[in-house]
């Protein structure tokens, strides 16, 4: 038996991944992940998770229609524990449980719609949780991703299906007419080795991410001349949000920052906003700036806890952040709106939220660093994971 460093299989990923350009995203279809920003905001859009305002999407379940949903309902599933949305400092509380492998989420006023990737569909259900208003499939896709919502227009990737000749893509199509006819591909195609993980939207671009560049072009479509790329190549970008003049990014190689949407192509365009190791997913709102830390190459095995941070547009030292969720989960995707942070956790299959002014958990700043001789990672709690992965010597 010999052991696997996990930290050096991470780390040298990543680097492959960051040295690896971009010159393929002409010829592979993408994948991503979220939407818009405080639901109150018209004008910020938030991704890696995002939240917006749907623009009169309805709680419908039947036949389409402007600005509502169709499809079938799901059943209530594992779903627990409704409260109110204005209690505070109580913890996540679980929206929908159950789900293959919830990813890109998104908020309308009243609804919170995920991506749910394993069973190809698009779902939404009250943001008070499921239980006496089952989900109700808005789309069927395969292997949706990253979502965004952006007035009644949804967006979302979707990831290859190995030997299904269905290649990665990026998707829209209003709310209320998303039947396989009605979606439109966008003609945005891949951004790294790994498809797209991120998706936001604002009223004029929709911005791709997963490669070291964020690939964007206009809400319409990329047509003949419309793909432009933003940011620094400088490893994979798994989280991307967008503001009125900023672009949000979450690097697991350089943590998270920020870039003009006037142009973004060198260094000294890019501002660092708080360093961590393994941020994944991104979101923002008028205030504020939110990601959460999974060390996807680590992989979900459990010593690896994650975790959700917040602090001011500005940026912050990791130290001062709020943390809003620790646990064994992977928050896959953000979504904010006035008062809570929603988040799918693509690990247990559940949809979560928590309130913004939960400031009650506790993590590390030193979160996912190195620790000890077997290259495990530091928890929240401080300890060391000393994770390693035995694998035969053949």
């Amino acid at each position: 038996m010999k052991k696997l460093h996990v930290r050096g299989v991470w780390l040298a990923l990543l680097l492959v991944l960051g040295a690896c350009g971009d010159d393929s995203a002409g010829n592979e279809p993408g994948a991503g992940s979220d939407a818009a920003a405080s639901g109150n905001d018209a004008s910020i859009s938030n991704a890696g998770g995002g939240s917006g305002n749907s623009g009169g999407a309805a709680n419908g379940g039947g036949a389409a229609g402007t600005g509502g949903e169709s499809g079938s309902q799901l059943g209530d599933g594992a779903v627990v524990d409704v409260r109110s949305m204005s209690d505070a400092n109580m913890g996540p509380i679980t929206i929908a449980a159950g789900q293959g492998k919830p990813t890109g989420i998104a908020l309308s006023a009243n609804l919170v719609y995920w991506a749910d990737e394993p069973n190809g569909t698009i779902v939404s259900c009250p943001k008070t949780g499921c239980v006496g208003a089952p989900a109700v499939v808005v789309a069927s896709t395969p292997s949706p991703r990253g979502i965004a919502l952006r007035g009644s227009t949804l967006f979302w990737v979707t990831g290859a299906q190995p030997d299904s000749g269905s290649p990665q893509a990026t998707k829209r199509c209003t709310l209320g007419a998303c039947g396989a006819a009605q979606i439109v591909d966008m003609g945005i195609m891949s951004g790294g080795p790994l498809g797209n993980v991120a998706i936001a939207a604002d009223d004029h671009r929709v911005y791709v991410s997963g490669g070291p560049q964020v690939i964007t072009c206009p809400v319409d479509g990329c047509g003949d001349a419309g793909l432009t790329r933003l940011g620094v190549t400088a490893g994979p970008i798994f989280g991307v949000a967008v503001g009125p003049a900023t672009l949000y990014l979450a690097r697991p190689l350089r943590g998270v920052a920020r870039c003009p949407l006037s142009g973004c192509s060198s260094i000294e365009d890019e501002t660092s906003l708080a360093v961590v190791p393994g941020p994944f997913a991104m979101a923002v709102d008028s205030n504020n700036i939110y990601w959460s830390e999974y060390p996807y190459f680590v992989g979900a095995a459990p010593p690896n806890d994650a975790a959700i941070r917040t602090c001011p547009l500005a940026g912050c030292d990791v130290s001062s952040a709020k943390v809003l969720a620790t646990g064994r989960a992977w928050p896959y995707a953000i979504a904010v709106d006035d008062s809570n942070v929603f988040y799918t956790d693509a690990g247990n299959g559940r949809v979560e939220r928590t309130p913004k002014n939960d400031f009650s958990h506790q993590c590390v700043a030193d979160h996912y660093r190195v620790c000890e001789a077997c290259a495990g990672v530091i928890k929240c709690d401080g300890t060391c994971s000393s994770a390693c992965i035995d694998a035969s010597a053949d």
